[in-house]
């Protein structure tokens, strides 16, 4: 089972320069498209900074073994984590049979990591 963070311990406020700071920390590395993403982070009004941090992280370590393998075309990070990153809240977004065999990929990821 996946546990997030506690909002309660989160010490920071979930702003866009705050996302940017994590995004550049953990992406930076990969050439992936980060339009959009600040954007679809902020509208998650449910996720603390402390929350986002976890799941970017995830997803982070995660791209390299799960998601870039297969992705011919490229990523955007912005989908990364509305696809697979907030499934880790527990949220249930549908998609299609590839999609849905790399949340599994991603989730069963997170959960042997922690």
């Amino acid at each position: 089972m996946i546990v997030l963070p506690k909002r309660e311990d989160n010490v920071y406020p979930k702003t866009a320069e705050n996302i940017n700071a994590l995004i550049s920390f953990y992406f930076d590395k990969y050439d992936i498209n980060q339009e959009g993403a600040i954007e679809a982070i902020m509208s998650k009004t449910s996720l603390s900074l402390n929350q986002v941090e976890f799941i970017i992280k995830k997803l982070s370590e995660a791209y390299p073994s799960i998601f870039r393998k297969y992705s011919s075309n490229g990523v955007m990070l912005k989908n990364l984590f509305l696809m697979y990153g907030f499934s880790l809240t527990g949220v249930e977004q549908r998609g299609s049979r590839p999609a849905e065999k790399m949340k599994k990929e991603f989730i069963d990821f997170v959960e042997n990591s922690q």
